[in-house]
């Protein structure tokens, strides 16, 4: 996702999604992990309903869902040493999610090639 924005100014926007009242970056980033939540719903429903589209979209539900959600809990941390152990949980659900996406990407590309030979 590109952002487009002023922090100072408090106006921001993510893929023609417009907001306003950001006010640092820890609340840009609170408000692109979420817009990035709702992307990964979007392409969660949007999957095949193959067996294996399924699985993996639970996956990537679950994982990419979390990072805003662990975000959140590093904003709350009581130490040094809890953020940056609740920014890393975020940060790994972020790569689990690319995983899941390039698997996604692959057992696509596979299933079409499945339809072509059969």
């Amino acid at each position: 996702m590109k952002y487009e924005g002023d922090w100072k100014r408090g106006v921001g926007e993510v893929r023609g999604m417009r907001f306003e009242g950001v006010t640092s970056a820890s609340d840009g980033l609170r408000q692109r992990t979420k817009l990035y939540a709702l992307e990964i719903i979007r392409l969660s429903a949007s999957l095949p309903h193959h067996n294996e589209a399924v699985v993996i979209g639970r996956q990537l539900l679950r994982s990419g869902t979390s990072v805003g959600a662990q975000f959140r809990e590093a904003c709350r941390a009581k130490s040094d040493a809890d953020d940056i152990s609740k920014l890393s949980g975020s940060m790994q659900e972020l790569d689990e999610s690319s995983y899941w996406m390039e698997l996604l990407d692959e057992c696509q590309k596979f299933l079409n090639q499945q339809d072509y030979i059969r």
